[in-house]
């Protein structure tokens, strides 16, 4: 029902009403009541609105929260997903924005139950993008499928191998060779 529909029933009901109020005592009774009539329907209205924004604000923060705690847990599986014995046991999985570029796991992982959750965390958080160059083919250093390791202080190409963890890399220029290079340097 609108506004517009409202008033025109309340002046319907008025006229009615005032053609068959006989003093002005009930006159004045019959046009307060109108009134208050009004008043409570744009009261409604306006608790009813309420309501909807207080419910649309709390379902949008429930989402955010649901969406961290979602992608954390994909995080933590993915995880626990990279081990190994040997190279050949591991693998390049990509599970999309917002979970990497390709992920190292085990080749025998059984990664279903991450694509389902990462898909069901794209309908619900929204898609992201981005671009990223292929990850290097992964080995098995320590029981975990890595990026081919840099040697420290040694001149690579870009994206030839990955740092040490906790280590960072600087990029040089090698003038003999007339071209950039990247080098892993330890923070000392």
């Amino acid at each position: 029902m609108t506004i517009l529909s409202l008033r025109l029933e309340a002046r319907h009901e008025w006229h009615v009403r005032r053609n068959s109020i006989e003093s002005p005592k009930e006159y004045k009774l019959v046009k307060q009541i109108i009134i208050m009539k009004k008043k409570n329907i744009v009261l409604l209205i306006a608790i009813i609105t309420l309501i909807i924004l207080v419910c649309v604000a709390w379902l949008n923060q429930r989402s955010t929260s649901t969406c961290s705690e979602l992608e954390s847990q994909i995080q933590d599986k993915i995880k626990s997903m990279n081990y190994c014995n040997t190279d050949d046991d591991c693998a390049i999985k990509n599970f999309g924005c917002p979970f990497g570029c390709g992920s190292y796991v085990n080749i025998n992982s059984d990664v279903s139950s991450i694509e389902q959750q990462s898909d069901k965390y794209r309908g619900l958080c929204g898609e992201c993008k981005y671009k990223c160059l292929l990850p290097l083919k992964p080995v098995c250093i320590n029981n975990k499928c890595v990026g081919p390791q840099c040697e420290l202080n040694k001149e690579y190409k870009f994206n030839e191998c990955e740092c040490p963890e906790g280590i960072t890399f600087s990029q040089v220029y090698n003038e003999e060779k007339k071209d950039w290079f990247y080098v892993c340097k330890s923070g000392e």
